[in-house]
């Protein structure tokens, strides 16, 4: 069997792509780009698009002027944003507030269709809500990963061999990662069983070595 370290040698790249690939659940957006025409984009669940989504829906400086007149929205959509997130009082910060937990949330709501939400991920992403590179993604399991470590961990579990895997973590982890994947983002392979802490660290780990680029070994 080759060593970890030797299976690393071009399936980051690959797996990078494969994983955009794969983005097919979850809330499409459309975008209808003046150079570009028109082009679908899939909101998963744990996508660092998808958290900047609720990040700025979330945050507390979003009012329902910065939706109806900064971000373009129809009024009726924006009003229908902030009382879910507000609750009936009507108040940021009360004990009755919905916070958005999904972009499937977000889309359920009234007047809320593909125009309004790709006018919210643009407005979020140019006002820095998209974690992007180095910036946090998110903590699972105990463990951070910044949007660079976690596409480079899901290339590793899409497209190491299951014998990598096997010497890098366990059997039972190697069998459960192999038997559900592809996996669209790190929340959903931090959900899968036998996936906890201690497997997220070493593959963070693993991929975090210098010069470890992951080779595709099928």
């Amino acid at each position: 069997m080759r060593s970890v370290l030797g299976i690393f040698a071009c399936v980051l790249a690959i797996g990078l792509v494969a994983c955009g690939e794969a983005q097919e659940e979850g809330v499409t957006i459309v975008f209808d780009d003046e150079a570009e025409g028109v082009i679908s984009h899939a909101l998963t669940h744990g996508s660092a698009d998808s958290i900047g989504l609720l990040n700025f829906l979330n945050d507390e400086s979003t009012t329902f002027e910065v939706l109806d007149v900064d971000a373009r929205l129809d009024r009726r959509s924006a009003a229908g944003l902030i009382h879910h997130r507000n609750g009936p009082d009507g108040q940021f910060g009360t004990w009755d507030d919905n916070r958005f937990d999904s972009a499937d949330e977000v889309d359920a709501v009234k007047w809320v269709g593909p125009k309004a939400m790709s006018r919210i991920l643009t407005f979020a992403g140019d006002h820095g809500f998209i974690p992007v590179g180095d910036d946090l993604l998110g903590v699972y399991d105990r463990v951070s990963f910044t949007v660079l470590e976690a596409e480079a961990v899901l290339a590793a579990a899409n497209d190491l061999s299951y014998d990598a895997l096997d010497e890098l973590l366990n059997r039972r982890t190697a069998d459960s990662i192999v038997n559900n994947r592809p996996f669209v983002s790190l929340a959903e392979l931090a959900d899968t069983y036998y996936v906890g802490r201690k497997a997220l660290t070493v593959l963070k780990e693993t991929v975090a070595k210098p010069g470890a680029e992951i080779a595709q070994q099928r």
